[in-house]
């Protein structure tokens, strides 16, 4: 197939595992993305391929196949329920695999492409619907500092602005101002429409580390004032956002349409609570209130999704925190290899989010981590085999001389 028709199924995939951006609502959403998943997988050609990230993706399908075993044995939800929230997971992962191959055969735009227009996308539909009244999205709104407050895919657009931040770095001149103007739609959708205090400091620091890092591989002195400039700029922005979140998280209660920042709070003591009482394999995935060990933190509007790692291990206890822990130790190692200023800024990204939104619990934030793992996964490249016969015949070429 060719890199245009795979381009849009990488597309197709990125929309239904977002829920079609509500759009339209599929009750068959799961299949379709399962099917599309496979159907990536089957179509790649069966090759010798190293793996950079083979290990730490192996160990988590591991830990996530010994989580819904304990979840089937207690009946802690419904079978049908725990098969789809694992299969979503378990063949999120699998994407891993084939997306890596597909890299190497066209190249890092096969993964940035997909991303970065299913992203431009949503950000119009966004902006749309919040500064033009355009009803496209059938989601629930509430208001907030800038008006209409909604976040769909809101690890798609973060993790879009970063890559389309680098993009504006690349020397082809091609197309310049239209890379700006994308950039700036989807920053702007994260800013007015998603409005996230920590996801906004998030980004500039993330950015501030890309810059930091760029600008001492490239040694140019002439873009020094602009680093210090921004860094002088963006750090206290980030202090002041950091102490506003944490005084809403004293002084905030819980709204009509929102959970608030103290109702976060409770939930962090409540998982970490259920993650004590589960220490080894924790409670496993949650579909709704059909969790049982769960239940009543559903019932009072505690979301594990709101508590990031403690949420993440929660649900895989031990074996969860050994398995992620190696993940960012290999990617570290990796790092060190390929010291790519994207790779730091998405390292960044990965560990600040880390305590707010867990990337590893929801196949929409997960799917992210899985593009950036097969973008980072460095081609490897065979030394050519050295001809023996021109070798002896050279040899050969030799003695004759003499």
């Amino acid at each position: 197939m060719s890199k245009l028709i795979y381009t849009l199924i990488l597309c197709l995939i990125l929309w239904c595992v977002n829920n079609f951006f509500y759009i339209i609502i599929s009750p068959y959403s799961v299949v379709i993305y399962i099917f599309l998943v496979l159907f990536i997988v089957l179509s790649q050609r069966k090759k010798k391929c190293k793996f950079a990230f083979n290990s730490p993706i192996l160990l988590f399908m591991l830990c996530y196949i010994i989580s819904m075993l304990y979840q089937m044995i207690y009946n802690v939800m419904p079978l049908s329920n725990i098969l789809k929230g694992y299969m979503l997971l378990l063949s999120t992962f699998l994407l891993y695999f084939p997306l890596t191959k597909l890299r190497q055969r066209y190249g890092d735009s096969i993964i940035k492409n997909p991303i970065n227009i299913m992203a431009t996308i949503l950000s119009i539909i966004l902006l749309g619907q919040s500064f033009l009244n355009f009803h496209w999205l059938n989601i629930e709104t509430n208001e907030r500092y800038y008006g209409m407050r909604a976040l769909v895919g809101l690890h798609l657009l973060v993790f879009s602005a970063i890559l389309q931040f680098d993009r504006l770095f690349h020397k082809e001149k091609k197309n310049r101002i239209l890379k700006y103007i994308q950039f700036l739609i989807v920053l702007s959708a994260i800013i007015f429409v998603c409005q996230t205090r920590s996801i906004n400091s998030s980004i500039i620091i993330c950015l501030s580390v890309y810059l930091i890092v760029r600008i001492y591989q490239n040694r140019r002195k002439w873009t020094n004032a602009i680093v210090i400039f921004i860094v002088i700029i963006s750090i206290p922005y980030s202090v002041i956002q950091l102490y506003d979140y944490i005084y809403n998280t004293v002084s905030t209660s819980l709204s009509a349409n929102e959970a608030s920042s103290i109702q976060r709070l409770y939930a962090y003591h409540y998982y970490w609570t259920l993650f004590l009482q589960h220490p080894f394999v924790g409670i496993g995935l949650q579909e709704g209130s059909l969790n049982i060990l769960s239940y009543d933190g559903i019932q009072n509007r505690l979301y594990i999704a709101d508590v990031g790692v403690v949420g993440f291990v929660a649900s895989f206890g031990i074996l969860g925190i050994i398995v992620y822990s190696y993940l960012i130790a290999k990617y570290g190692s990796i790092l060190k290899h390929n010291p790519k200023p994207l790779f730091f800024a998405i390292l960044t990204i990965i560990v600040i989010l880390a305590p707010f939104n867990a990337l590893t619990n929801f196949s929409d934030q997960l799917i992210l981590l899985v593009f950036c793992f097969s973008l980072m996964d460095k081609q490897e490249t065979r030394k050519p085999r050295k001809n023996k016969s021109h070798k002896f015949h050279a040899h050969q070429h030799h003695h004759t001389n003499l």
